[in-house]
């Protein structure tokens, strides 16, 4: 399962190191669709799906408008099994 989240933070507050051992020795900002140019083949279609599912919440990508809150919290209702 796949979360999207906007970082609203310092990039100083980022910390690699947080688990040990650290999964990922660097990071930097990208636009979305260069997750595929850095992947794995063998996680490409997953990454695919999560491009497609996530665009909309990209920062300088937006595609379609944000839901309501309204229509979030109903969203999160049918996904959890309630209304």
């Amino acid at each position: 399962m796949w979360f999207a989240f906007r970082f609203e933070g310092k990039d100083r507050e980022i910390n690699l190191k947080t688990h040990l051992p650290p999964e990922f020795d660097r990071w930097r900002w990208a636009e979305l669709h260069e997750a595929l140019e850095a992947v794995v083949p063998f996680k490409r279609a997953a990454y695919e799906q999560v491009i497609a599912a996530f665009n909309g919440f990209a920062v300088g990508e937006i595609r379609h408008p944000q839901p309501s809150r309204r229509d979030q919290i109903s969203w999160l209702g049918r996904l959890f099994g309630k209304d």
